[in-house]
């Protein structure tokens, strides 16, 4: 089902649990899955294929994403880049609140 637009998650379906998809006629077009965690928190990893972004798939993904690491005990973490706005667009839309930033000195 990871064919022919989400497969580079297709090696980490069984590490990155939980794992949440959208599925459109039969393909995964959206993902969150859980790409670094420990017992405490796990951080999600997203992707929506370009084709079917601005659908609200990537909110949808990351809530149903987010439940199912609170039902485990766990804090769900969404992190993104300054420079990625759909990224911070679906954090907005979630209503999730920014908890800390990266500082860089060079």
């Amino acid at each position: 089902m990871l064919e022919p637009y989400c497969t580079r998650w297709q090696d980490m379906i069984n590490t990155a649990q939980p794992f949440v998809a959208i599925v459109q006629e039969g393909c995964v077009v959206a993902v969150c899955a859980s790409v670094c965690k420990n017992r405490e928190a796990h951080e999600a990893g997203v992707e929506t294929h370009p084709q079917f972004r601005r659908q609200g798939y990537a909110a949808q993904v990351v809530a149903a994403w987010a439940t199912a690491v609170r039902e485990q005990g766990s804090v769900p973490l969404y992190s993104t880049a300054w420079e990625n706005k759909g990224s911070q667009a679906v954090a907005h839309t979630l209503g999730l609140i920014p908890y800390g930033a990266t500082f860089h000195i060079t």
